[in-house]
């Protein structure tokens, strides 16, 4: 112990054993069962109270087998299991049969921690819950939404068939392909036309209208008319474009006819 250092109150139930001269460190012998172990505080403590538990046990053991309180009623203290008693050999043969049967399922009860139990699936329930899969209905409205957004941006129809689009794709729906480029200029471009056109209509229905016309040359130099659309919002739809090769025609600036 060091200088000014006071012995913690558990050393009063352990003797101090010496060690070899060379060796550091301490250990402690038990009083009650003799068990040598280091000399730290908190196991010595944990021992103790061990200790102290199989030895009350033992006590009321012991006390109810000279009594006979225990093997005439059959009944044995709660919370105490027979499996710790070491007087079972002053009980009689019949009651030592019978405790010893009690003892081991007791024993068994008390020592095995409960297991948890594995919560099953709800009825029904299939393992494709946790599969993302692709109906054919699916297909067709992602394949449309992709082929609008090549559309809107003006890209190629081969960026549908470019791998690392393909693989971005797939990481967002597995097990879904999306369209070639055929698909895109063919029977995709139509579907998206004529939805596009029918909405177009649905919109400008009844309503007071602006039409402007004005010529342009498109993204490959072309020379275009295009005749827009703009309501009361402010909002413009295309109507048309017409290719003007081999007309001429000026900028001098655009018409405006009212709709009434």
């Amino acid at each position: 112990m060091a200088a000014g250092c006071k012995r913690d109150p558990v050393w009063q139930y352990f003797n101090e054993v010496p060690l070899p001269i060379g060796k550091a460190g301490m250990r402690a012998s038990c009083k009650r069962c003799n068990k040598e172990m280091q000399g730290l505080v908190a196991q010595m403590r944990q021992h103790h109270e061990k200790c102290c538990d199989e030895d009350d046990q033992r006590n009321t053991f012991e006390q109810a087998g000279s009594s006979g309180e225990f093997m005439d009623s059959g009944n044995y203290p709660p919370s105490r299991s027979p499996s710790f008693c070491s007087t079972v050999s002053e009980l009689s043969i019949q009651d030592s049969a019978s405790l010893a049967s009690s003892s081991s399922d007791t024993h068994s009860h008390i020592s095995l921690s409960p297991k948890r139990k594995k919560k099953p699936f709800p009825p029904g329930t299939t393992i494709d819950k946790f599969v993302i899969k692709t109906s054919r209905l699916e297909k067709e409205l992602i394949d449309e939404k992709i082929a609008q957004f090549v559309y809107a941006t003006n890209s190629s129809f081969r960026l549908t068939e470019n791998p690392h689009f393909i693989n971005m794709v797939q990481s967002l729906r597995p097990g879904y392909s999306p369209p070639n480029r055929a698909d895109v200029a063919g029977k995709l471009l139509d579907k998206v036309y004529d939805r596009e056109m029918e909405q177009c209509a649905t919109a400008l229905e009844g309503r007071i209208v602006n039409l402007s016309i004005d010529g342009w040359s498109n993204v490959h130099n072309d020379p275009i008319v295009c005749a827009c659309i703009t309501t009361e919002e402010g909002k413009v739809f295309l109507a048309q474009t017409i290719d003007t090769s081999g007309n001429a025609h000026t900028r001098s600036g655009s018409k405006s006819y009212n709709n009434m």
